[in-house]
This record gives C-alpha cells, structure tokens and sequence, in this order.
C-alpha cells in the first residue's frame, strides 16, 4: 500500500490554516475539503466565484500567517461594530449604521 507524503497533498496548505484556526478539531480533513469545495459551489451560485478565489489565494499567500492576520482582521471588525450608531449626511440621504 502506498503512504501519501505531503507533496502528495496539494490541499495541505489549507488543512494546515483551517487546522489553525480551530476547524479541525471536530471533523477530520476530508470533511473540510468537501466543505470548502461547497462554499465554493455556492459562490458559483451567487456569481462571486472571484471573491472566492481572491480570499482561498490570500490564505495560501499569507500562509502561517494567516490565522494571525485573520484574527486581526476579525478583532477590527468587531471594534468597528461596537461603535454603535454612526449617522453620515449624503448628498440625499441620512446613512445611518445600525
């Protein structure tokens, strides 16, 4: 019988990141390849298969370091959030963040 090495996985750099950032802890690898290959269906569906793109090649170029960045990312996102109502005037329009 043939043991896969690590070369033989093309989709170990995902693995690895989704392993970081807690996805595996749960649900062995495969189960991440098929639920990563249907999100992907789904942004065929909602016709943003680039966004998806662009989001699966900034995980794979960042790497390591990606939960890191992501995190970060998810922090700021949070602060934004908590600033509570943000009223701004436009041109005919009152924006206001709920």
């Amino acid at each position: 019988m043939h043991n896969k090495r690590e070369s033989d996985k093309p989709q170990a750099w995902l693995i690895t990141i989704m392993q970081a950032l807690g996805y595996y802890k749960t649900n062995p690898p495969e189960a991440l390849c098929f639920g990563v290959s249907h999100m992907g269906m789904q942004a065929i569906f909602a016709g943003e298969i680039d966004k998806f793109d662009a989001r699966l090649k900034l995980m794979r170029d960042k790497g390591d370091s990606f939960p890191a960045y992501f995190n970060s990312a998810m922090k700021a996102q949070k602060e934004r959030l908590e600033l509570g109502p943000v009223t701004r005037k436009c041109s005919t329009f009152n924006l206001r963040r709920v």
